[in-house]
């Protein structure tokens, strides 16, 4: 192997191992973004539900309310 071919595969052997701790790091960085939206999925849902009881409710109230006697 002449000096050339070794200088070259040793500047590629650099180039994989800083690729590698970039993935590395990539997937630390993906791992942390999973554990975020997973919580905030249960937040939403939660938000959700209070939102369909609340326009149950008052969907419930507007159309019994003309009907009510203190309304008169």
């Amino acid at each position: 192997m002449t000096p050339e071919e070794q200088r070259r595969l040793a500047v590629v052997e650099t180039r994989a191992e800083t690729m590698a701790a970039d993935i590395h790091e990539m997937k630390v960085d993906l791992k942390r973004i999973a554990d975020i939206l997973a919580q905030a999925k249960g937040s939403w849902r939660t938000l959700v539900v209070i939102g369909a009881i609340s326009g149950a409710v008052g969907a419930f109230i507007g159309k019994f309310a003309p009907f009510l006697p203190f309304g008169k």
